[in-house]
This record gives C-alpha cells, sequence and structure tokens, in this order.
C-alpha cells in the first residue's frame, strides 16, 4: 500500500467508536468487529515496510500516528506529524509533534 491511498482525515467520533488508545505504549486496540478479520481486543493496523504502522478503518487506510494524534488532542493535525525519536512505529502521544512550516 503506498501513501498515495492514506486518507487525510477521519471522524473522530467513529474512530471513537471502533478503537482504544493506550496512551502509555500508543498502541490502538479494536473495541468493535469492523471486519470479518477484526478481533475485539487486537491491535489494530499493521507495519508496513517503510516502518509506518498503517490501519484500515471503513475501507480507508490512515497512519496510526495521525490516528493517535486525533484521538489524544481532538483534532486533525494541520500539519505533518514527526516522530520526536526518528522511530516510525513509536506513536506514544508524547513522541509525536506536528511540524512546524512558519
Amino acid at each position: 500500500m503506498n501513501s498515495n491511498n492514506v486518507k487525510k482525515s477521519a471522524d473522530l467520533n467513529r474512530v471513537r467508536e471502533v478503537l482504544r488508545l493506550d496512551k502509555n505504549n500508543g498502541y490502538l486496540y479494536w473495541t468493535e468487529r469492523t471486519a470479518n478479520r477484526i478481533k475485539v481486543g487486537d491491535r489494530a493496523g499493521s507495519l508496513k515496510k517503510e516502518g509506518y504502522r498503517q490501519i484500515r478503518l471503513d475501507g480507508n487506510v490512515y497512519y496510526e500516528h495521525y490516528i493517535v494524534w486525533l484521538m489524544t488532542y481532538g483534532v486533525w493535525p494541520e500539519n505533518d506529524i514527526k516522530h520526536m525519536d526518528g522511530d516510525r512505529a513509536n506513536n506514544k502521544p508524547r513522541n509525536l509533534m506536528e511540524e512546524d512550516y512558519g
């Protein structure tokens, strides 16, 4: 899956209906079965070769770190999200920072 297929926004209410964020480790877990392969309680998403985790929800693909940001701050980021430690799979809220292009 390439980044051209990744959605640029998600609905906070829908995300909160089906996912739970563990802020200690930055992991998202399914709270509702949204597809046949989904099991409630399983970690959401999969790690892609470029190092980012992606989640498929309602036919759309999202980067996990954007969903973590959305669930933490209640808004979709206006700019790109940077992993402060450089580890693209470390999606702990305290490790995420919105890029400043100004």
